[in-house]
Parts: structure tokens; C-alpha cells; sequence
């Protein structure tokens, strides 16, 4: 998976999450990620772990 397409990744991400009216640290926790700052990478398409993900 190149760059672009971590990009657009973490972007539905974070519009499904949006859709879902949670925040950063609600999917957090419910995803049993550490922090927020973890969610905000997966957005912004520095991480990269769909499985995760699945669970939304």
C-alpha cells in the first residue's frame, strides 16, 4: 500500500468514525488502543492496521 492509499485510508476512517458521532478517544477505547494520538495517526495515514479497524 502506497502513501496516497494510507492516505485515503485514514480519511474513511475518520469519516466513518465521524458518521458514527464518536470521538478519537471513544474509538480508542473501544478499539483497546492506547490513546487517541493512536487513532489520529491511523487518520492521518502514518499507521497502517486495517484488522483494527473492522470492528467500526
Amino acid at each position: 500500500m502506497n502513501n496516497l492509499e494510507k492516505k485515503q485510508m485514514g480519511l474513511r476512517i475518520k469519516k466513518l468514525r465521524e458518521e458514527k458521532g464518536l470521538t478519537q478517544d471513544e474509538l480508542a477505547e473501544m478499539l483497546k488502543m492506547k490513546n487517541r494520538a493512536t487513532v489520529s495517526s491511523y487518520e492521518l495515514g502514518v499507521l497502517f492496521l486495517l484488522v483494527m479497524f473492522c470492528a467500526i
